[in-house]
């Protein structure tokens, strides 16, 4: 049921896929369960990772499991507001060479409009909000619609019906977030014991009032799990609930798993640091002071790791299309006030 809520008619043939990719992997991702990964050699953009990151990418869905890129930059960059020729406010969608792909229309003010980007970033994840017109010309072309029928926005047109699906499925991949797909880091805080005196600990709580046993020794039988809230299936809480409890159901039971979802600025910094302290980690002999350097770097922004909901707003009673305000689920999101209020 998650899983047609979230694919539609296509759940069928993508809980096959998934299923065939658990199967063909079953011997690795069962003997190798508990299998680390090996620090020594390079571990980025291979699939070098630890048995269980192969284990639960197989059994949520996730194909594609290599230590890679999953920093995106925010969406909202690609979008830009202006005031027609008639003063009414529009936006328009461009690639990163300033292609436009979606154009909106007309808004009677700034505030309806941002609601019309929140619309297209929210609904533009779904193919079947992607309605396919042709014109009088025979030329291709297509509406993005919102949960209530409305159009959002419009496409150019496209001599061919290729380039029309390959725009789609473009505008759908960068509204996911969709770097290289869905997945995670894994860090085993092990790997980040002192070596030197310049090396930081990893923070622990000294308040009184902390009743946590073993808090006293981040190290031991503890990693963290780093993951993007904004991509695939991601936003969607009911799926996010269910990644959480499998993580920690197929996690060895003496080890304790701290799950942080964290937003897109987060997750650039933290790939930089993590990226280049694995470097530094694989190199042989080591370059301890280097390490340090990077190590440190890392311990300081794995601390500072926050996790981030899925924004929702609030709406006038004219407001046609809602989404609920979750407490412990949602954030708000921010209103910006023009330069006249």
């Amino acid at each position: 049921m998650l899983a047609y809520s979230l694919d539609g008619k296509k759940e069928q043939l993508e809980i096959i896929k998934d299923k065939l990719a658990f199967l063909n992997d079953y011997p690795q991702i069962s003997y190798e369960r508990g299998k680390a990964f090996n620090y020594k050699v390079d571990s980025w953009n291979t699939s070098n990772v630890s048995g269980l990151e192969k284990r639960v990418s197989r059994l949520l869905g996730i194909e594609n499991y290599n230590r890679r890129d999953l920093a995106c930059p925010p969406i909202i960059t690609n979008f830009i507001k202006y005031k027609d020729s008639k003063n009414k406010w529009r936006f328009k969608f461009v690639d990163s060479a300033a292609k436009i792909l979606l154009k909106s229309e007309a808004y009677s003010s700034e505030a309806a409009c941002d609601t019309g980007i929140n619309s297209v970033i929210k609904n533009g994840v779904e193919r079947n909000k992607y309605v396919e017109l042709t014109t009088k010309s025979k030329l291709y072309y297509f509406n993005l619609k919102a949960k209530n029928g409305e159009i959002i926005a419009t496409s150019n047109s496209y001599k061919l019906e290729i380039d029309r699906e390959k725009i789609i499925n473009h505008l759908i991949d960068l509204f996911s977030g969709q770097c290289n797909g869905e997945g995670f880091y894994l860090i085993e805080h092990i790997l980040l014991r002192t070596r030197t005196n310049e090396d930081k600990f990893l923070p622990i709580s000294v308040k009184d009032e902390c009743a946590c046993v073993g808090s006293e020794d981040p190290y031991s039988f503890r990693a963290t799990c780093v993951m993007p809230y904004w991509t695939g299936r991601f936003p969607n809480m009911d799926f996010r609930l269910f990644v959480e409890r499998t993580i920690r159901e197929e996690t060895p039971a003496h080890i304790f798993v701290k799950i942080c979802w964290i937003d897109e600025v987060q997750m650039a910094n933290f790939k930089k640091e993590y990226y280049e302290w694995l470097v530094e980690l694989a190199k042989t002999p080591l370059e301890q002071e280097e390490l340090t350097k990077k190590q440190n770097q890392l311990i300081t922004i794995l601390d500072s790791l926050r996790n981030v909901y899925p924004v929702s707003y609030l709406y006038d009673c004219q407001e046609t299309e809602n989404t609920p305000v979750r407490l412990g689920q949602s954030i708000l999101g921010t209103f910006i006030p023009t330069e006249n209020e």
